[in-house]
């Protein structure tokens, strides 16, 4: 076995070690908090007089340098996967892309939109990548660079929705920015970089992640609206037509709701139909 793969099952450790040191730290702030931290506080001159200007401009300026961090922290994933992945956008198609192409001219557009619709047969070769080769094609042509274009828009549109389901799970844009930047790049998976071929795996990572990521923020909260029923089935439905193993999403859910959120212990027989409902529908 290659060392590199080791050494990714070890940055994927780092990341769930990073998650639930999050998830202990929100723990932790609900408890009432204590004055240790070093971070300044308007209270902490006397009322009037030039002490508190002062204070209040160190305030300023501390939140400013805070704010600068952060952005900084935000930023690193993005150009480290710039600088090391970059390069795939001028690479040339592959033998997977002329396979895919020519597969999928073989049938009109009509015929791949309607697979989606009936996403549970097994006559449509992933549908939603029908769709994307053919509509790039017919307004690109056999041009590599629109292709690759698409693939690195979705890549990065994927980091972003890691990082908003890490901050929404963790309670911390640090720990999100830190897990994001030991994932953001993989020299053993470079195919995702250079081939547009597995542009199945980034929309079903896309799709997958999204309904993660709409199912918590409509599903934690008491006021659970039919709009996120109909997003989560609707990406779900999405991934499936991207990649078969979009199909372990409600098991993901379910372990959301044993081990993260404990709504099956706290809606018990009630579960199915308020919070698990999306788990039973998928």
């Amino acid at each position: 076995v290659p060392a590199s793969y080791y050494a990714g099952a070890a940055l994927s450790l780092i990341t769930v070690v990073c998650v639930l040191l999050g998830f202990l730290r929100v723990r932790r702030q609900r408890s009432p908090p204590t004055r240790t931290s070093w971070v300044l506080q308007p209270n902490d001159a006397p009322h009037g007089g030039p002490f508190q200007a002062a204070v209040a401009n160190l305030i300023a300026k501390q939140n400013k340098y805070r704010r600068s961090f952060r952005t900084i922290q935000i930023l690193v994933p993005f150009v480290l996967f710039a600088c090391l992945a970059g390069d795939g956008i001028t690479k040339f198609f592959g033998g997977d892309d002329v396979m895919n192409l020519y597969k999928y001219y073989e049938h009109p557009m009509s015929h791949w939109v309607a697979g989606v619709a009936r996403f549970w047969s097994s006559e449509y070769y992933r549908p939603v990548g029908g769709v994307v080769y053919l509509s790039l094609f017919r307004v690109f042509g056999f041009h590599a660079l629109p292709f690759k274009l698409f693939l690195f828009a979705a890549l990065v549109l994927n980091m972003i929705l890691y990082l908003q389901l890490l901050r929404k799970l963790a309670g911390s844009i640090q720990v999100a920015s830190w897990a994001l930047l030991l994932c953001c790049y993989h020299a053993a998976l470079n195919g995702l970089y250079l081939n547009f071929g597995t542009i199945y795996d980034v929309l079903g990572y896309s799709f997958f992640f999204g309904a993660l990521f709409v199912y918590i923020k409509y599903f934690s909260a008491p006021l659970r609206p039919r709009l996120g029923l109909v997003l989560v089935l609707s990406l779900y439905i999405l991934g499936l037509c991207c990649k078969e193993m979009v199909v372990t999403l409600p098991a993901v859910l379910l372990v959301y709701n044993v081990v993260l959120s404990g709504a099956i212990r706290a809606e018990r027989l009630r579960w199915p139909l308020r919070s698990g409902l999306p788990v039973v529908a998928c």
